[in-house]
């Protein structure tokens, strides 16, 4: 995590399981990098704090904190470049649990 930025990373309940060492510039590679253990697949960044309702997915944790910042809730990411068929159905448990309607891009 050394030159960069650490974020928590909470399960659905709220307990801190991880931290996510983001990219500050854009020489630094892969921009989002995580501790041995943790399996960033089966993960998605902000779930503790998702309700019924609208859901926004967002492409990164930076951008989860920047909206939420702004005034806007319900926003999730997942914590790969792409979309695994894992990562689509822990996002579909979760939006099941939750009673989210539908989900939209930021």
């Amino acid at each position: 995590m050394r030159g960069r930025l650490a974020i928590p990373i909470r399960n659905w309940e709220g307990e801190l399981i991880a931290y996510c060492g983001v990219a500050v510039d854009d020489e630094q590679s892969p921009k989002l990098v995580f501790p041995n253990s943790f399996e960033p697949e089966r993960h998605i960044f902000n779930a503790d704090k998702v309700v019924a309702g609208e859901l926004i997915l967002a492409r990164d944790p930076v951008a989860v904190l920047a909206a939420s910042q702004a005034g806007l809730s319900n926003l999730v990411c997942l914590l790969t470049p792409d979309a695994s068929a894992l990562q689509l159905k822990v996002l579909v448990e979760l939006m099941d649990e939750r009673a989210v309607k539908w989900i939209e891009t930021a």
